[in-house]
Order: C-alpha cells, then sequence, then structure tokens
C-alpha cells in the first residue's frame, strides 16, 4: 500500500516567514520535511506534532480550531521533525530537554507513562541532560 503523504498548510508558511524573516532557508526545509513524512498507517503508533509550536504559536495551539497545524507522526518521526524545528528557532534550554525526553521516550519505547515509567524516564531524561549541557557549554538554567 502506498503511504498517504499530506502537504503542509500555505498558512504555516506564512507564519513562520512572517515570525522568522531570517531562517527562510531552514523553514523551507522544515516544510519539505513535514511535507515528507508519511502519515502513520491504521494500528501504528503515533504523536500528535503542532506543526507551528505551541509554545512558540499559542494561538494555533487549539487542535479543534486549527487542525492544519497538526499532523500525526511516529515516534521516529516526530523526534526527527522536532530536531528540524530547532533550525528554525534558537533553542533554549527547556526546548533541549523536551528532545531529549522525546528521544529517550522513543528509545525507551515510552509512549504512555505509568508512575513506575514515569520515574525511569525522568531519571534517564535528567542523565542525558545533564550530559548534553556539559558537552554543549550551556547554562542549565537557560
Amino acid at each position: 500500500m502506498k503511504a498517504l503523504l499530506l502537504k503542509v498548510d500555505p498558512q504555516i508558511r506564512k507564519e513562520l516567514l512572517a515570525r522568522f524573516p531570517a531562517q527562510e532557508g531552514a523553514i523551507e526545509d522544515y516544510i519539505a520535511l513535514m511535507d515528507s513524512i508519511p502519515i502513520p498507517a491504521v494500528g501504528e503508533r503515533f504523536h500528535d506534532h503542532h506543526i507551528l509550536p505551541q509554545k512558540s504559536f499559542p494561538q494555533f495551539a487549539d487542535a479543534r480550531r486549527h487542525p492544519w497545524n497538526i499532523r500525526a507522526l511516529s515516534p521516529q518521526h516526530h523526534r526527527v521533525a522536532h530536531l528540524s524545528w530547532k533550525r528554525v528557532e534558537p533553542v533554549a534550554i527547556h526546548r533541549i530537554k523536551m528532545l531529549i525526553y522525546v528521544d529517550v521516550a522513543t528509545r525507551e519505547g515510552l509512549d504512555r507513562l505509568s508512575t513506575k515509567t514515569g520515574a525511569r524516564l525522568t531519571e534517564l531524561v535528567r542523565r542525558a541532560v545533564k550530559a548534553y549541557v556539559k558537552e554543549a557549554n550551556l547554562d542549565e538554567k537557560g
């Protein structure tokens, strides 16, 4: 069966270019990536991804009002989308922590958290963030 691809709504490109005009190349790469990622097949695990991130574009966070801003992605594609996004918007430490969280959760196969898996994931993320911050010479409070 052929993979189903959806094109990014033109509104997204318009919003991104208005907010980050100096990042046009990174925006085009991000949109091309989103256009190329297939929709997960029925029964596959998926994450809902806000193409315009909720923290940067809270006015488009509501999926019922703005369904064009939501894309179902496999956990692996979700990680790739966030890594691509960090080229568009400068990355603060809280965003790095979120990327690491998604990466660790994906590698560990933890898409639904219980108290037990949540505690394990929190510890894995804490270690990964500490290592990344040290390697990148960042201030962990940033």
